[in-house]
């Protein structure tokens, strides 16, 4: 282990011209307050902020308030905590071009990175035979007759961007008998849009304006359970630990509007106990312990089979629903999830152990980096030397 103080980087965009310098200002200055009792040296770093020349980063941390945010120099990170999300345009293309440079440098540990969408993350899964019943048919957009094929299937669907998150981009689509389709859903920048469209043309119409160019997934829909008329999923976030084992940190029901399409936070959505809205919708004690564990039991087998084969990944956010026939379903899965669901449920233990987790794992691949390096001087060592 190095004798000074383990650093360990959080790579996130830094908005120059927002209130707070990063989106989730909070939650970094929770990792950083953690990093002091673990005698770890947590900052904040932008990819866009490298000096490769001298290996240094411009690292940020919270003064008092989370309002105001202080710059120093520091050496590369021992373990860098990717919490970098997709965005758009030249700025975005040179993050990711920056942040992969350094992942490709061999000078830091990398820890967590970004699932490459929706379409990898389904044909991934439904290869693995225990996970395969909990996945909604999912077919790629391919056309509108790949469309109609799916509504006269399941009669309602939904349509979702294979890159994509916090329920954006995502419309439920409903034919009547009538062969009228009913459509609901947030664009790409949060604005809900509702209507119907009464014929093929004009549905084409409204999908290729809601769509653009990019890709997109059908999804098959389901009769999902509701909370008081209002769409509800289970967040579970899973995360590696100390020993680098994956573990259940926490869960909650996420509620979203009223007559809504998602129940994402983003989307103006609250959340509750699991335990609480399972009693409430009628489950008893016993039926309510059985779903859980169930949902625990995928949770693990979901980001255990994502992670198999690279190894790279630190946490995981899955939606879970569960159906009118009390079967459940696998949602969708994000490898960078929030954590605001524990502070809406008041589940503080989950809260903190979704914070100190990440930084658990970090000392533990530092701890692991290490003791193999010593493993081979010793080794060489007992041969001959090096």
């Amino acid at each position: 282990m190095p004798e000074r103080i383990p650093l360990i980087g959080v790579m996130a965009h830094r908005r120059k011209s927002a209130k707070l310098p990063f989106a989730e200002a909070g939650f970094f200055a929770n990792l950083i307050n953690e990093g002091k009792v673990l005698g770890v040296k947590v900052f904040v770093f932008s990819p866009l902020e490298i000096n490769w020349a001298h290996q240094r980063v411009i690292g940020w941390t919270p003064n008092n308030s989370i309002k105001t945010w202080q710059r120093n120099f520091y050496p590369f990170p021992d373990v860098v905590y990717d919490r970098l999300f997709p965005g758009k345009g030249d700025v975005n293309a040179a993050l990711w071009r920056y942040a992969k440079s350094l992942r490709d440098s061999g000078e830091v540990i990398w820890m967590n990175s970004s699932l490459h969408g929706k379409w990898d993350v389904y044909k991934t899964l439904a290869l693995k035979k225990e996970i395969r019943p909990y996945i909604p048919e999912t077919i790629i957009f391919s056309d509108i007759d790949a469309l109609l094929k799916m509504l006269q299937k399941y009669e309602t669907v939904f349509i979702k961007p294979n890159m994509g998150t916090q329920g954006k981009g995502v419309m439920r689509l409903q034919i009547s008998p009538s062969r009228v389709v009913r459509y609901k859903g947030r664009t790409r920048g949060g604005r809900s849009v509702a209507g119907v469209a009464g014929s093929l043309d004009e549905l084409i119409l409204i999908l290729r304006a809601f769509m653009g160019e990019r890709k997109f997934l059908i999804q098959q829909g389901l009769s999902l359970r509701v909370y008081h008329n209002a769409p509800c999923d289970v967040r579970v976030v899973v995360q590696k630990g100390v020993n680098g084992k994956w573990v259940i940190t926490g869960h909650a029901v996420r509620v979203g509007p009223t007559e809504g399409v998602t129940s994402n936070l983003h989307g103006g959505g609250t959340a509750k106990k699991l335990i609480r809205v399972l009693r409430e919708i009628g489950e008893t004690d016993f039926n309510a312990q059985f779903i859980i564990a169930e949902i625990e039991d995928l949770a693990i087998k979901v980001a255990r089979e994502l992670d198999r084969e690279s190894n790279k990944f630190a946490e995981f956010g899955l939606d879970v629903g569960l159906d009118t026939k009390k079967r459940v379903w696998l949602i969708e899965v994000n490898s960078k999830p929030g954590r605001k669901v524990f502070l809406h449920t008041g589940d503080y233990e989950a809260r903190h152990n979704s914070i100190v987790n990440p930084l658990h794992y970090g000392q533990y691949l530092l701890a692991k980096k290490y003791s193999r390096y010593e493993k081979i001087y010793d080794r060489r060592g007992f041969s001959g030397g090096l």
